[in-house]
């Protein structure tokens, strides 16, 4: 049953007002002001009445429509939820689009709750480096006023006022950031995964060219999985790489990867995993390892034995790939390359006894011997043939070592993920130099065989961990414990004359994967929402930031029995906030630039309010008339700016001097970065995407960092707050946030003598 929501803003220890009744959406005032047609406000209706499966709806991690045509980036649901289904524990990579608009239809809300999920993601990636420039679209946004009719005054104004009625300023930094933005969008489109790419062919229905684009598609990523890379460009990179090597390994490996891909949809395994090129990474490898042990021709020497062998195996590293998936269900850990260290293995093996299948020894077949040398190896290496050795590891995930195709690697590697292309080289250094320090076998070493099982570890590590300082020093270790493995299986598979392939890898990223939950020092990704290192990390970085705001406003309204927790901000958040602080000048003399827009203004709007006066000052109807003159009507907006107006009054007067509407301008024109931060952080948290978020989503997002849940303090501060204590509506909520943080740099600013309110004391303070 739906219970009764209050609508309103949220209620401060200092002031009370009346509770709008929300029990008919329909007749609700709200909606006049923020619904700009029936059409929208029915369908409102139907998303607040939908919530009735909220609990239940898992979102399938699939590849969300794309139709935008500006900045794509991949983003990925939530990983809060469980899910026992194959999909989900077996995903590596799961892709899913970022569209720059927000997706209306209902008709299918799996792939709805995933389009809401993604532009939020969207809006963090690309204001990731510096401030957010405008908030999520992901809100109920009212349109006051038409930018394009309105003049370049009035819209300044609004875009100042616009953080209060949950309207954005697009005007002034949509024009500082366009031609960036245009760059960001060519780069986007190609950076990450490209799942847009896969979502466009989804839509198209070209005769005898969307289906051969679609498969190509799933074979280039999984290619590009060899290196946890799930874009198409970089598998394509790769494959051009093992032409320059050997266009007969090359073949293949594409015979490899498409046998897999097309045994695995008529199987009819999950279309998720297998676009995601899920099942196709193990079969490429299978490909290229079979074609490399097998002749060291370059572009000749094709069997057909060989070539039906290795497709008639691909088929089998499908049935393992989910067959181990299954196995390892409850552990949530993926695979990894287990089933190609098995399949070929057993290949291998199995050749020895059959006469028409030519794949012979590896390595000469040999007892161990445990004879310690005297003589350390001469390895006769410098700075450049220790660089080269540590670009050849990375070359022999793929078995090559030539230098242009091992480039083409990197530069795949790049193209999907710069973390990925540092780490391969990082692990495959640290490859390097510990299989130097220990002594062993100078040739292998300069073949870079004792560097690749390094590189993949150090890679998985960052993939499966969030990057961070622990992580980085979690995955040298694993390089080391890899280094120590390979040995180990050396001298236990040269009985047999097997290769070890990547099995140290495996065996020591599993175990890795298996501590998360139980390390609080790292953060872990769960595989449902596994993406590439960069999404992890700006994933992360989002969460701080909103739960060190959210958590300090709902401290800052009631202090009493919420106890010590705080949860560091980035660095983004800490230089919003010292811009908001530094702002905060109400001694020195007024002296606004020609430059300063909004200096400018706020000037002009005191002198066309204080007219009414000429007693240089304004009052706070006069200010409640401005906003009507401008279009913002909205109870709760006027509400909102009203309280907002009612902190800058430094003298407690009831009159704002001029002095105080400039710093109060500037204020709420910088106060929509902080809007826009917790309106992105709550959006994200809702992983149900109905724009409620109920304390369990918040507790789950906390786990995800390892916090504690919330205590009963915060619980009760939120349940006064949204009149509910299940649940806030993210509107509502993030007002409070905006209103509550600028209350309390307000009352930092107050509390400190005054000459000790300089620039400097300032940005020590936030």
């Amino acid at each position: 049953m739906e219970t009764t929501r209050d609508e309103t803003p949220y209620i401060s220890n200092e002031e009370e007002r009346p509770i709008h009744n929300s029990d008919k959406i329909k007749e609700n005032v709200q909606f006049e002001d923020f619904l700009s047609d029936d059409a929208n406000a029915l369908n409102e209706l139907n998303k607040n009445e939908s919530r009735a499966w909220k609990n239940s709806a898992i979102v399938a991690a699939t590849n969300a429509p794309d139709l935008r045509s500006s900045t794509i980036k991949t983003n990925e649901i939530q990983g809060w939820r469980k899910s026992t289904t194959l999909q989900k524990q077996a995903l590596r990579f799961d892709a899913s689009a970022n569209p720059n608009r927000i997706t209306r239809d209902t008709d299918e809300c799996a792939k709805s709750m995933s389009l809401r999920k993604s532009q939020l993601w969207d809006r963090l990636i690309e204001n990731n480096e510096g401030s957010i420039g405008s908030s999520s679209a992901m809100d109920v946004t009212p349109s006051f006023y038409d930018n394009t009719k309105l003049d370049e005054a009035t819209r300044l104004s609004c875009d100042i006022f616009s953080v209060y009625f949950n309207d954005h300023h697009a005007g002034v930094n949509a024009e500082k950031n366009g031609k960036v933005n245009f760059i960001q969008t060519v780069w986007h489109s190609i950076d990450g995964t490209m799942s847009w790419l896969n979502q466009w062919l989804e839509h198209e229905n070209i005769p005898f060219v969307t289906t051969p684009l679609t498969y190509m598609d799933w074979c280039m990523r999984g290619i590009g999985q060899i290196f946890f890379c799930n874009n198409p460009l970089s598998g394509a990179f790769i494959l051009a790489a093992l032409f320059i090597q050997s266009s007969r390994v090359a073949v293949h490996c594409i015979l490899a990867v498409l046998s897999a891909t097309l045994s695995a949809r008529a199987f009819g395994f999950e279309k998720a995993l297998i676009s995601s090129g899920l099942f196709g990474y193990n079969a490429a490898l299978i490909g290229i390892g079979l074609a490399s042990f097998h002749s060291l021709e370059v572009h000749g020497g094709y069997s057909p034995v060989i070539l039906a062998c290795v497709m008639i195996v691909s088929i089998l590293s499908v049935i393992l790939f989910a067959s181990l998936s299954k196995v390892l269900l409850a552990y949530e850990i993926s695979p990894m390359t287990l089933p190609f260290d098995i399949v070929v293995s057993l290949t291998l093996l199995a050749s020895n006894g059959m006469a028409n299948v030519e794949f012979g020894a590896v390595i000469p077949p040999s007892l161990p011997s445990y004879t310690i040398e005297q003589d350390t190896p001469d390895y006769n290496i410098d700075a450049f043939a220790f660089m080269g050795i540590v670009l050849r590891g990375i070359g022999q995930i793929v078995f090559t070592t030539d230098p242009l195709a091992i480039a083409l690697v990197i530069a795949g590697l790049t193209l999907c993920s710069r973390h990925i292309a540092i780490a391969a080289l990082v692990g495959s250094a640290l490859g390097t130099g510990i299989s130097i320090l220990v002594g062993l076998n100078a040739e292998e070493v300069d073949l870079g065989l004792y560097s690749y099982c390094s590189a993949l570890t150090f890679i998985g590590t960052l993939v499966f961990y969030v990057p961070t300082l622990m992580s980085i020093l979690l995955a040298a270790l694993g390089v080391l414990f890899t280094v120590i493995f390979q040995v180990a299986l050396s001298s236990l598979f040269q009985i047999s004359g097997l290769p070890v392939n990547s099995f140290p890898f495996s065996f020591v990223i599993i175990s890795f994967v298996l501590c998360q939950g139980n390390a609080k020092a790292f953060i872990g990704v769960p595989l449902e929402s596994i993406t590439f290192p960069e999404d992890h990390l700006k994933r992360v970085r989002l969460l701080r930031d909103g739960f060190h705001l959210f958590l300090e406003a709902l401290r800052s309204n009631n202090e009493e029995g919420l106890g010590d927790r705080k949860i560091a901000n980035s660095n983004r958040s800490r230089k919003v906030l010292t811009k908001l602080y530094s702002t905060m000048n109400f001694e020195t003399k007024i002296e606004i630039e020609e430059t300063d827009k909004i200096g400018q203004q706020s000037l002009q709007m005191f002198e066309n309010m204080e007219k009414k006066h000429q007693k240089g000052y304004i009052t706070f109807d006069d200010f409640e008339e401005l906003l009507g003159k401008l279009g913002m009507n909205a109870k709760d907006g006027l509400f909102s700016a009203r309280k907002a107006l009612s902190l800058l009054d430094i003298d407690n007067n009831g009159m704002i001097s001029k002095q105080e509407w400039v710093v109060f301008c500037r204020l709420s024109y910088e106060l929509q970065k902080i809007h826009d931060i917790v309106s992105t952080f709550f959006q994200f948290v809702d992983t149900s995407g109905d724009r409620y978020i109920q304390v369990g989503e918040v507790n789950e997002a906390l786990n995800y960092l390892g916090e504690p849940e919330l205590n009963f303090g915060e619980m009760k501060t939120i349940g006064r707050i949204a009149h509910s204590p299940e649940e806030f509506e993210i509107r509502e909520m993030t007002t409070f946030v905006s209103i509550e943080t600028l209350k309390t740099l307000v009352k930092k600013y107050q509390n400190r003598p005054s000459s000790q309110r300089n620039k400097n004391d300032m940005m020590e303070e936030v």
